[in-house]
């Protein structure tokens, strides 16, 4: 997946492939926040108000639902304006949930093969498989 980039008054937000980035082009100060701190991601259409997206992470000082006004002055916020703009804002959240979902099945696959080495690891401690099975099997999972 590539980089997706919004600009509006003095700002800048960059989704890559591990991290939302919110820069202040004017302070020059950047906020990056990794994909797998995002606990959700938010996004309003622009209507006779600015639209927005949010990124709500873990560990955040506030993690309650914000009130509009709120969201203005929250530094996971990003404002915008446009249709063409809001539709990059859900190519956004699309690829962040692509990402978070993609980081979450390779973690269970490892728990999954983990699981497997021990529940072998027992067999062979009960003595129902030798040392040589438990390795070969214990290679075999391990992709050696």
């Amino acid at each position: 997946m590539g980089n997706l980039k919004l600009e509006n008054l003095g700002k800048e937000l960059i989704v890559t492939d591990n991290a939302v980035i919110i820069q202040q082009k004017i302070i020059k100060s950047s906020k990056i926040i990794p994909l797998t701190n995002i606990i959700s991601v938010q996004v309003k259409k622009p209507g006779l108000m600015a639209g927005y997206i949010y990124f709500q992470t873990l560990g955040g000082l506030d993690n309650r639902i914000k009130k509009p006004a709120d969201i203005s002055k929250d530094e996971n916020s990003f404002i915008f304006n446009g249709n063409g703009n809001y539709k990059i804002a859900m190519q956004m959240k699309e690829q962040i949930e692509n990402c978070r979902e993609q980081s979450s099945t390779s973690v269970v696959q490892e728990n999954s093969s983990a699981d497997e080495i021990l529940k072998y690891k027992g067999l062979f401690d009960a003595g129902i498989i030798t040392q040589a099975e438990f390795e070969a099997k214990k290679k075999q999972l391990l992709g050696l």
